[in-house]
């Protein structure tokens, strides 16, 4: 078995010499290795299903859901057709998955590994970006470094979604949900209650520190909420540059493993061919201690913010509209 880092990167590297269904314990233990220290691994030319694909994911520990088997990622529904744009599948997971995000962070524990396979790809658009925030965290000047190390702030699927949903497509998704809580739900999956998080944290497996970022990240405790979007999103756009990106032209029987602790990801769109693209997806469940949301005092307030900010972003997307701006492939408003 070979580790070989990603040429040009800050992180990432290719495993070869094996086989993921007959890895001893002596490899098993470089893969881990490998994992800590590079963030992201690729195996290419695997065979596997989704039943093999769970087995091997479940080696690093635990999985979510596990129901025997990897879930798959399709841009097509259940009847083989591609999605539509007002399909919820669409509006939840196709469309805001092309922006950067790490897994889960909008749950109260967030996984700490994930593993992507390609099972079915597509001639063109089947591309997934992943970028490195423990080297996003070492690019900052000691100045910065101080400024955010204290700061916290809310993470949520559901203001992720709706900031970057074209603005017709935002009050479709809007128009499918609860207009208040029911049973700590807006529907959709959506919770009521959401996760306070560092803005920085230290990795419990490398001891570097990472910028904990990405689409979900919203309401930076002590800013309003104008700041707040200017400081998260100008820090997402300065981190995911190279040489901290890496972009994953897929092949069948490429297998991805990345650290969700310090990777984001994001997938490209797929070309309007009529071709499935399909991943297989397992997460492994993180650690209550490491990767579970603070309980602070401001944590409580984090249904009202998350409201606050669910109507603050609604109105754009109503002015957005107003102005012609709703269709897909518009700027996020």
């Amino acid at each position: 078995m070979n580790l070989e880092p990603l040429r040009g990167l800050t992180f990432g590297a290719n495993v070869s010499g094996l086989t993921m269904h007959e890895i001893n314990t002596g490899d098993w233990s470089r893969i881990e290795a490998g994992l800590a220290d590079f963030g992201l691994l690729r195996l290419r030319g695997q065979q596997f299903d989704a039943r093999s694909v769970a087995a091997f994911a479940r080696r690093f520990g635990e999985l979510e859901g596990d129901i025997g088997e990897a879930r798959g990622i399709s841009n097509k529904g259940e009847d083989a057709a591609p999605l539509d744009m007002g399909d919820p599948a669409w509006l939840t997971r196709a469309y805001p998955t092309r922006y950067w995000h790490a897994d889960g962070t909008f749950n109260r524990v967030a996984p700490r590994v994930c593993v992507l396979a390609g099972a079915a790809i597509p001639v063109a658009g089947a591309c997934t970006e992943f970028a490195d925030m423990c080297a996003a965290w070492d690019m900052l000047d000691h100045a910065q470094q101080r400024e955010l190390e204290p700061l916290t702030c809310f993470h949520s699927n559901l203001v992720g979604s709706t900031r970057v949903l074209p603005a017709a497509h935002a009050l479709v998704l809007e128009s499918q949900l609860h207009p208040a809580p029911v049973d700590g739900s807006y529907g959709l999956g959506y919770r009521t209650e959401v996760p306070l998080r560092s803005l920085v944290r230290r990795h419990p497996g490398n001891g570097r520190k990472v910028l904990a970022i990405g689409r979900h990240a919203f309401g930076v405790v002590g800013l309003d909420p104008e700041a707040s979007d200017q400081l998260l999103r100008g820090l997402e756009a300065r981190a995911c540059q190279p040489p901290r990106v890496f972009r994953q032209e897929w092949r069948v029987g490429d297998v991805v493993v990345f650290d969700n602790r310090r990777v984001l990801h994001r997938a490209e769109a797929c070309a309007e061919t009529g071709d499935e693209r399909l991943l297989l997806n397992c997460r492994v469940k993180g650690d209550p201690v490491h990767d579970a949301g603070l309980d602070t005092p401001e944590a409580q307030a984090s249904a009202a913010c998350q409201h606050a900010e669910l109507q603050r972003l609604r109105r754009a997307k109503r002015l957005g509209q107003a102005k012609g701006l709703g269709r897909a492939g518009d700027a996020a408003v």
